[in-house]
């Protein structure tokens, strides 16, 4: 019976890491993509999308629209490219071991495989119970460094694609700043003002008016009070029931790819089959 299982495990293995070694490439290839050829594959994804429509979308100007194409430049685009790139290989590396340690039945892979495959469901659990506390020490690091770049870096001119992006966020979600109105120190942009009063009819025309005079005059309940990270988090987590089930699955098929490399490292130590080294 103990045979049926290492074979199995061992088909398993290989199957399983076999299809993830073409995702890890997948996603490895992504990541050099928007690294080395940003432009290229932005314009492919974006140059279809109509700027004069988007450019109308308010029926106030304030300055949100007047420069969309500014999206192609943003800075985090980079950042994001270079964890793609991290993810890819790590996950090329934990998808080559058990694939060539089951298929070869070479021990060290195995056992490599087994340590590293357990760091990562330590990362994993760790990270997850983090993400899905509102107020964990990861939350709030990231509340804190990127409030502070808005504080002291946004344009209220939003001739940066940094500002231009928060920009975006405070009117699309209906927020101000990453942590609140306090990320503007000076005066709060018009795109924190109430989307109800920046898209009014005529009859908003004077609230309009007072969020977008320099500096404003709108009063405090003119404004978005929730700044947009807490937004996002109400919003991932109000729908988390099948992000977590997906999470729940990818750690349980981890654990079983653990327990498998472990029997079939058993086996081969059984059979005095063992490395040299």
């Amino acid at each position: 019976m103990a045979g049926f299982w290492t074979n199995f495990g061992r088909f398993i293995l290989i199957v399983l890491n076999g299809a993830l070694l073409l995702v890890s490439l997948a996603i490895l290839a992504s990541g050099v993509i928007l690294k080395f050829f940003k432009e290229s594959f932005l314009d492919d994804v974006l140059g279809s999308l109509d700027f004069e429509a988007l450019s109308n979308q308010t029926q106030v100007d304030f300055g949100l629209w007047g420069d969309i194409e500014q999206i192609l430049e943003l800075p985090f685009l980079d950042e994001v490219a270079v964890v793609l790139m991290a993810v890819g290989g790590v996950m090329l590396v934990l998808t080559f071991l058990p694939c060539c340690g089951a298929c070869c039945m070479w021990r060290p892979l195995l056992v490599l495989f087994v340590f590293l495959m357990v760091l990562q469901l330590i990362c994993q659990l760790a990270l997850g119970t983090m993400f899905l506390v509102k107020d964990s020490p990861m939350h709030n690091v990231i509340k804190q460094q990127v409030g502070d770049k808005v504080k002291y870096d946004f344009d209220a001119d939003l001739e940066d694609s940094f500002s231009y992006t928060i920009a975006i966020l405070n009117y699309k979600l209906g927020c101000c700043g990453i942590r609140g109105k306090d990320d503007f120190p000076n005066h709060r942009p018009p795109s924190c003002c109430n989307n109800t009063i920046i898209d009014g009819d005529q009859s908003w025309h004077w609230a309009q008016d007072m969020c977008l005079e320099t500096p404003p005059t709108a009063p405090d309940a003119f404004y978005n009070q929730k700044g947009c990270y807490t937004v996002l988090q109400e919003r991932i987590l109000a729908d988390i029931t099948t992000p977590a089930a997906v999470f729940a699955g990818v750690l349980f098929a981890q654990l079983l790819e653990v327990i498998f490399a472990c029997l079939l490292i058993k086996e081969l130590n059984d059979r005095n089959k063992v490395s040299p080294y």
